[in-house]
Formats: C-alpha cells, sequence, structure tokens
C-alpha cells in the first residue's frame, strides 16, 4: 500500500517534532544538573526559607553562614562605590574661574558651617561647586535655605558620595 504524499510529509513532521522534544527534555535535565552544581544565591536561599515556613507565622532566621555572606558582600560592594545622596549645587558651568570664586565666596560669606564643600569636575569641560553631603533631600534643602540669601539660583543635587563624606 501506498501512502500519500501529503500524509507522508505530515508523519516526517510529527517526527521532526518528537526528535526535537526529545533533545530540549535532555538539555532541560542537563541545565538542572548544572543548577545543582552552582553555589547557593540569594533565590535559592531565599525558597527554602519560604518552604519551611508556614503561612501566618512569623519566622526568626536561622543562624545560616550563606546569609551573612551575602550580606557582608552587599555591605563590601556599597563601601566600595558611596551612596547616593543631596549636595547643594552653587555653581555649574564651564568656567573655572567663576567656580573657584563661588567657592571662596561661600568659605567667606559662611565661615562657621562646616560642611564638604569643594568644585568638582564631574565631565570636562564642566566644573560644579557643591556644598554639604546629605543623606536626605530635607537635611540638604534645609542647607540651601540658609545659604540661599548669598547664593539665588543654587539648587539640590541628586549625586554618589563617597566613602566617609557623611561622616
Amino acid at each position: 500500500m501506498k501512502l500519500p504524499k501529503h500524509f507522508l510529509n505530515k508523519v516526517i513532521l510529527f517526527l521532526g517534532i518528537l526528535i526535537a522534544a526529545n533533545v530540549s527534555d535532555i538539555s532541560a535535565q542537563e541545565i538542572g544538573e548544572l543548577n545543582k552544581n552552582t553555589p547557593d544565591s540569594l533565590q535559592q536561599i531565599l525558597k527554602q526559607m519560604e518552604s519551611d515556613a508556614s503561612p501566618g507565622r512569623v519566622q526568626i532566621l536561622p543562624d545560616d553562614p550563606r546569609i551573612l555572606d551575602l550580606l557582608w558582600k552587599h555591605v563590601n560592594y556599597n563601601d566600595s562605590i558611596g551612596i547616593w545622596g543631596y549636595k547643594v549645587i552653587i555653581y555649574n558651568g564651564r568656567d573655572r574661574h567663576q567656580a573657584n570664586e563661588a567657592h571662596a565666596k561661600f568659605l567667606n560669606a559662611f565661615p562657621n558651617l562646616e560642611v564638604p564643600n569643594g568644585v568638582y569636575y564631574p565631565e570636562p569641560p564642566d566644573f560644579r561647586t557643591m556644598v554639604g553631603a546629605y543623606r536626605t533631600k530635607e537635611e540638604a534643602y534645609a542647607l540651601q535655605q540658609k545659604i540661599k540669601s548669598v547664593f539665588e539660583f543654587c539648587y539640590l543635587g541628586w549625586v554618589r558620595l563617597e566613602k566617609g563624606e557623611l561622616d
């Protein structure tokens, strides 16, 4: 018995799909075996903790060294790059002389204010004179209101604060 040509094409297509499905199952199994050998990640630790907890109850975190290791990695990373905070920008432009003048004017007008200040060079040919270093916008706003009488056009800037700048 001879099969029609269009029926034979469908059988070949079906066999191809079966072979592809078996290959994808094999690769999924291999990936699963690879994941078992990888070190613990935060998601794996949290899933394990969620499965141990019963709903509606507070769970005290176990003294798991893996969690402490992840926390210390996070702390050390943030220490190396600094944190985001606010500074008051009293000059922003392309003239180095005017940036230095703004810095001197701030030091003369507010000698009793002990805040970090200086002229910064974010990208050549730009210059910024920034004062203060604050974690919250409200703290920076208080400084802005104090110096607004001398620097009418000062504004707040969201910048990365160096390590130790808030100390």
